[in-house]
C-alpha cells in the first residue's frame, strides 16, 4: 500500500527547488579560504579541512608555501579529493575562477607536474609547465634541476649527490631484463646515465603508444630522483614522467615550442 506524501513536505521541497538562494548558500558553504600552510605544504582551510595538493612537485617548497599562504581567493575541494587514514584530503583545490590550484602554481613557475602518492597532475598541468618555462617564471629562472644532453654526466660528476632532476637527453640504446627495462643514455652503460623502468611502467607506456625499443636514438624528457649506481641513474616511477621531445626543442626554454 502506498502512503501519500504529507502536504507540508511537498511544499518544503517545492520551496527549496524553486529558491536559488538555498543552492547559493550551499555553494557558499562549500567554499573556503586558505588559513595556513605547514612546512610539508599541507594546506589548512577555514572549514577545518587539511589538504595535500596532488599532481605537483616543488623544488623550492618555501617559495610555494609563501605563495599559497598569501593567496586571497576562495577555493573549493575538487570532486576527486579523498581523505587518507589521517584525515588529510589528497587532491586538488579549485579557485574561484575555476582553475585548479595545482595548475595555477605550476604556471606561475612554483612547481613541476608530478605523478606521486598525492595524485596525478591534471592534463592542463603540462601545458602550464611549458608556459612557465618559456616565460622563465619562478623556478625556471635558474632551473637548477634541469639537465640537458651531454651536460648530464658533467653535472653529476661535479655534484654526485641524490637529487630531483628533469633530464632531457637522447637515448642511445634500450635493454630489457626480467625485472627492469634500461634506457641507456651513453655508449658506456656502466658510467653514463641509465634510467630504469619496472614492467608495470613499461606496460603503461605501451598502452599510451610509447614502445621503449622504438626510443633508441630519440630525445626524451624524464623526471625523478637521480642516485649513484656506477654513474647517475634514475628509477622512473610513473609513465607520466617520460615524454618524447623533439631534438630542437630539448634545450632550456624551448621544451614547449617557445620562439
Amino acid at each position: 500500500m502506498t502512503h501519500p506524501v504529507p502536504l507540508l513536505v511537498c511544499l518544503a521541497l517545492a520551496l527549496v527547488a524553486g529558491n536559488p538562494s538555498v543552492a547559493d548558500s550551499d555553494d557558499e558553504a562549500a567554499r573556503a579560504t586558505i588559513v595556513g600552510v605547514d612546512a610539508g605544504l599541507q594546506i589548512q582551510l577555514s572549514t577545518g579541512d587539511r589538504v595535500q595538493l596532488g599532481g605537483l612537485w616543488a623544488p623550492e617548497p618555501a617559495r610555494l608555501r609563501a605563495h599559497l599562504g598569501a593567496l586571497d581567493t576562495s577555493v573549493t575541494l575538487a570532486p576527486q579529493a579523498r581523505p587518507d587514514r589521517y584525515g588529510v584530503l589528497r587532491g586538488d583545490l579549485i579557485r574561484a575562477d575555476g582553475e585548479p590550484l595545482s595548475v595555477a602554481v605550476i604556471e606561475a613557475g612554483l612547481a613541476l607536474a608530478w605523478a606521486g602518492p598525492f595524485g596525478l597532475p591534471p592534463p592542463a598541468a603540462w601545458s602550464a609547465e611549458r608556459a612557465a618555462e618559456c616565460a622563465g617564471r619562478g623556478i625556471w629562472q635558474t632551473s637548477d634541476f634541469l639537465m640537458i644532453g651531454d651536460a648530464v654526466l658533467a653535472d653529476w660528476a661535479q655534484d654526485p649527490h641524490s637529487r630531483f632532476a628533469v633530464v632531457r637527453a637522447r637515448i642511445r640504446s634500450v635493454g630489457s631484463r626480467t625485472r627492469w627495462t634500461y634506457l641507456n643514455f651513453g655508449a658506456d652503460w656502466s658510467r653514463d646515465l641509465t634510467v630504469k623502468l619496472r614492467p608495470a611502467v613499461r606496460d603503461r607506456l605501451a598502452e599510451d603508444g610509447i614502445h621503449l625499443p622504438d626510443l633508441a636514438g630519440r630525445w626524451v624528457e624524464v623526471r625523478g630522483w637521480l642516485f649513484e649506481e656506477r654513474g647517475p641513474a634514475m628509477s622512473l616511477e610513473h609513465a607520466a614522467h617520460l615524454r618524447v621531445v623533439a631534438a630542437e626543442g630539448a634545450t632550456r626554454g624551448r621544451a614547449g615550442g617557445c620562439g
